[in-house]
């Protein structure tokens, strides 16, 4: 009798060496680059690739700009699959500026303010951070400030997200007005003394030329009598008077 047979060959190799690139240190989305390219590859040659982004694409390489895991199966001609995937992670923090600054107002005895640009969440968007005054990019991250006006600063942090905080300076260098009032300012033997009562517009501390303090001042000498008055922005004005003899 005749006897016949038949090699069955088993092809169930799985497709192999499966990588996504970049590695999954480079995966992160940011506001420097919100977009990342991914690509599947295999050592086994006429694979395809089936991905499970939105597109359900089945190209080697995909576009992404979402923060997800990306998963990918890769087919052999044999019909056996494989996947492998990548997290796709996310940093668009904005860094959160504040301007520091020693006063917000410019007096006669504040006449130059200090000003720091400061990011709170270094540790979440990352360093290097760039700090640019909008009015004058040259300026570094502390500046001094002598004139009024309002001042911007922007920061773009290592992840390329940007913020902006800005600060209105004032000025109050107005003097006051200050003056004395008196009933004489003649001393006679039956008006040795006269009272002398210092006034102003805003309120002030008053300073007598004897360096004694107050409104009020007993004046018992002919003479000139002088007043200072310093305002709370710091701003002095003085006025004077004249006592004579009869």
């Amino acid at each position: 009798s005749d006897v016949s047979s038949i090699v069955i060959l088993a092809d169930q190799d799985k497709p192999q060496d499966l990588l996504i690139t970049p590695s999954i240190l480079d995966v992160t989305l940011t506001c420097l680059n919100p977009t990342m390219t991914l690509t599947a590859s295999s050592s086994t040659p006429n694979v395809t690739y089936l991905w499970n982004d939105d597109l359900n694409s089945t190209t080697q390489t995909i576009s992404v700009n979402k923060s997800r895991i990306y998963q990918v199966a890769v087919t052999s001609l044999n019909g056996c699959t494989e996947m492998t995937d990548i997290l796709v992670s996310d940093n668009k923090v904005l860094p959160q500026l504040s301007i520091r600054s020693t006063s917000d107002k410019l007096t006669c005895t504040t006449t130059s303010i200090q000003q720091t640009g400061v990011v709170s969440n270094e540790s979440e968007v990352g360093t290097p951070i760039v700090y640019e005054w909008l009015d004058d990019p040259a300026m570094p991250q502390s500046r001094t400030i002598t004139l009024p006006g309002i001042y911007s600063l922007r920061a773009t942090a290592a992840n390329g997200c940007v913020s902006e905080s800005s600060m209105q300076i004032t000025e109050d260098k107005v003097l006051p007005t200050v003056w004395i009032d008196l009933l004489t300012d003649t001393l006679t033997c039956n008006h040795p003394s006269i009272l002398l009562t210092a006034k102003s517009d805003v309120p002030v501390t008053f300073e007598w030329d004897d360096l004694s303090v107050g409104d009020t001042y007993i004046a018992t000498e002919a003479r000139t009598y002088i007043i200072k008055g310093t305002a709370l922005n710091g701003c002095e004005a003085q006025n004077d008077t004249t006592l004579q003899d009869a």
